[in-house]
């Protein structure tokens, strides 16, 4: 038998990505610098964004520019650096390629 020590970062990490993966619900995993970790297959389905493309890929470089939004990346960047506690936010996703 071979135990394997993670670090605790990944350790949580692992977690976190298996919690939005399972999730019934669209969400999104980013990084701290707004990078794509991992979606949920609900949100892929929901946004039209192709789940092979989307790790590694920035917030702002999802699907055709509609989540290139300065007023999101700004409360994202907040609320990732304690400085704000956002409980909800809302915002119209413009999608070209859609109605």
């Amino acid at each position: 038998m071979t135990i394997l020590a993670l670090p605790h970062a990944e350790v949580a990490l692992s977690l976190s990505e298996a919690l939005v993966v399972s999730s019934d619900a669209p969400v999104l995993l980013l990084s701290g610098d707004l990078t794509v970790v991992t979606a949920s297959n609900s949100f892929f389905r929901a946004f039209g964004i192709n789940p092979i493309l989307a790790p590694g890929c920035e917030l702002a470089d999802l699907g055709n520019g509609e989540w290139n939004s300065p007023q999101l990346r700004s409360l994202l960047r907040a609320t990732a650096n304690g400085d704000a506690a956002i409980s909800a936010y809302e915002m119209n996703l413009i999608r070209k390629s859609r109605p």
